[in-house]
């Protein structure tokens, strides 16, 4: 009789938890990333509410009517995101401080996690979002896609290519670290030269360079993200041509030069979309 009932009652738990995963939910999603997640494994249709203003293009579908808008990836819009009836609000640590305040509209799920071993916590966070909208086959076929993509554009890199990444912000350029081009793509840091000075700022770290830092390093390829586009802030944009007849001038010419998508790599990331989209970015320079 025990067993019939613990068979019973692991029945009713079971079917429990595949309606809740059925039930469709009213996202308001502040991290574009997650976006583009949910948008790859069909779930746009439950996303209700997105941050327009700083949207990226290749999320340009959100941008009408059907979505309210919550401002922006920093600046939200927490009446707004109210007035969309929310059953879920997906935020990162942009957002982090208002999270208390987003709590009392609905359950809050920070989707931030650790760089450092940046593809098993990608696949976890991917395999998560499959799981709790009932769509994990869809999320398995969708990494397995993006690996088999992955590699393909390692192919065609190359082995042993040496990388400087800067963040630009107004005028001045500070060395970026983003893992897709190191843990994803392969690629390995160039070397800082000697008397280059990591500062900090309050709780902040950043390390400043100059055209003779870089042209030192001697990467094979120099990327660069505009701070300054990314947060519509155009007046304050890099010259670039200007930053590669420098580079030619202090015995960089060899040294490719990436403009990157400014809003794909500052705002958005960590996604099933726009890691590929950041992978063929880095794969276009070679």
């Amino acid at each position: 009789m025990k067993v019939k009932s613990i068979v019973a009652s692991s029945a009713l738990i079971l079917a429990s938890q595949i309606a809740m995963a059925a039930q469709p939910e009213r996202i308001v999603s502040f991290d574009y990333g997650s976006l583009d997640t949910l948008t790859e494994l069909g779930l746009s249709s439950q996303v209700v509410a997105v941050p327009k203003q700083t949207l990226p293009d290749y999320l340009a579908e959100y941008n009408t009517d059907k979505y309210t808008d919550v401002g922006n990836a920093k600046n939200i819009d927490i009446k707004a995101a109210g007035s969309a009836n929310p059953t879920l609000i997906m935020i990162s640590g942009r957002q982090k401080s208002h999270e208390e305040e987003l709590k009392k509209i609905a359950p809050v799920e920070n989707v931030s996690f650790d760089n450092k071993d940046y593809w098993k916590n990608f696949t976890a966070q991917v395999e998560h979002i499959g799981q709790q909208f009932g769509v994990e086959d869809k999320a398995q076929a969708a990494l397995t896609n993006l690996h088999t993509n992955i590699d393909k554009l390692k192919a065609k890199v190359g082995p042993d290519k040496h990388f400087v990444l800067v963040l630009h912000n107004n005028g001045h350029l500070i060395m970026g670290n983003y893992p897709v081009v190191e843990q994803v793509m392969g690629l390995t840091p160039a070397k800082l030269p000697a008397g280059v000075e990591t500062k900090k700022r309050g709780n902040r770290s950043f390390t400043p360079l100059t055209p003779a830092n870089i042209v030192a390093m001697k990467p094979d390829v120099l990327y660069v993200v505009d701070r300054s586009v990314a947060i519509n802030k155009p007046e304050e944009a890099l010259d670039l041509a200007a930053l590669k007849q420098k580079l030619v001038e202090l015995g960089g010419k060899d040294i490719k030069v990436s403009n990157l998508n400014p809003a794909l790599w500052y705002i958005s990331g960590n996604g099933l979309e726009s890691v590929y989209l950041q992978a063929k970015e880095v794969a276009s320079a070679f």
